[in-house]
């Protein structure tokens, strides 16, 4: 009886494992099917940044600023799909690297979006710079008048010897 039922369980281990493999195996992948599913990825991370958007109530010109440069952040992606679906299939390799790609998108914008808000607190720190008037700017004299009354003020105090905490010899066992 032990033996019909061992028997019984192998063969029916036999019988599903190809079947297993065979819905685990995505690769090599559909060029068009994997398209589909990095599109989607895609469409789901502007979704997520046109929410964002919404709530902090951008305006439909930063919107559309901010689209074209996620549609820039895109080109590439795309490009690596174009040149992954020539052979007819997504290997697993391919397929890594266009998904690295796809999940640095946010960060990618948010970049390009950081480097911009520095290039104009430069440009307004320039044009303030450049508005000055030349008169109101302290002559080299008062420069040195400056450092003279710091050398009369009195020497920083020294910094405290560190102290260390010995512990004491260590109890081995107890």
């Amino acid at each position: 009886m032990n033996k019909i039922v061992v028997a019984v369980f192998a063969l029916g281990l036999l019988l599903l494992t190809p079947g297993m493999t065979q819905a685990g195996q995505r690769f090599p992948a559909d060029p068009d099917t994997y398209r589909d599913s990095v599109q989607a990825r895609i469409d789901a991370t502007w979704h997520k940044i046109e929410h964002k958007l919404d709530q902090h109530k951008v305006s439909k010109a930063r919107k559309d600023h901010i689209r074209e440069l996620f549609d820039q952040a895109v080109v590439p992606i795309n490009d690596a799909l174009d040149k992954a679906s020539e052979d007819g299939k997504i290997t697993r390799g391919e397929a890594y690297k266009i998904g690295v790609m796809t999940s640095g998108l946010r960060g990618k914008v948010r970049a390009r979006l950081a480097i911009e808000r520095a290039e104009k607190r430069a440009e307004r720190g320039r044009k303030k710079n450049a508005d000055r008037d030349p008169a109101d700017a302290p002559s080299a004299d008062e420069d040195q008048a400056v450092v003279d009354d710091s050398a009369d003020a009195p020497p920083p105090a020294p910094a405290r010897p560190a102290q260390h905490k010995s512990k004491g010899p260590r109890k081995r066992g107890s």
